[in-house]
């Protein structure tokens, strides 16, 4: 998204009618994190909605992939959700027994439990997937 002087202009002279600086500068900063965020926002929806599709590969080593991708993407918007696509992934790679895919998913699903806030099964899940990333 291209912010022009135009728009610039109109938001200020909007702000401006505000009674205050400090409300002013809120009003903003409301606006141009808005504007900024927006395009992001859509564009990891539509991703989102893209790699939900291939969720349906006959290939399991690709629908591990395809989960580990939609984790990293919710770790932007959706902890638990990305923890939920991780465990997926951890459970698929374990079945099909892709050890890179397993180490992959080991800490994918880490990553999820930091963000969660969840430290101890973090390192568990980055202790149980360096062996095996040493081997490789």
């Amino acid at each position: 998204m291209i912010i022009t002087l135009k728009m610039l202009k109109l938001i200020f002279t909007f702000a401006s009618k505000e009674r205050s600086v400090h409300s002013m500068i809120r009003r903003c900063s409301f606006i141009l994190v808005t504007a900024f965020l927006w395009p992001v926002i859509t564009l990891s929806q539509s991703r989102l909605d893209s790699l939900k599709n291939l969720l349906d590969d006959p290939d399991p080593a690709r629908r591990v992939e395809t989960y580990c991708e939609i984790a990293e993407i919710y770790w932007q918007s959706s902890y638990d959700s990305s923890l939920l696509m991780a465990t997926n992934a951890l459970n698929l790679a374990e079945e099909i027994g892709n050890m890179e895919l397993i180490a992959t998913s080991l800490n994918m699903t880490g990553i999820a439990f930091y963000l969660i806030g969840d430290f101890a099964s973090a390192m568990d899940h980055y202790f149980q997937a360096l062996p095996i990333s040493k081997e490789m």
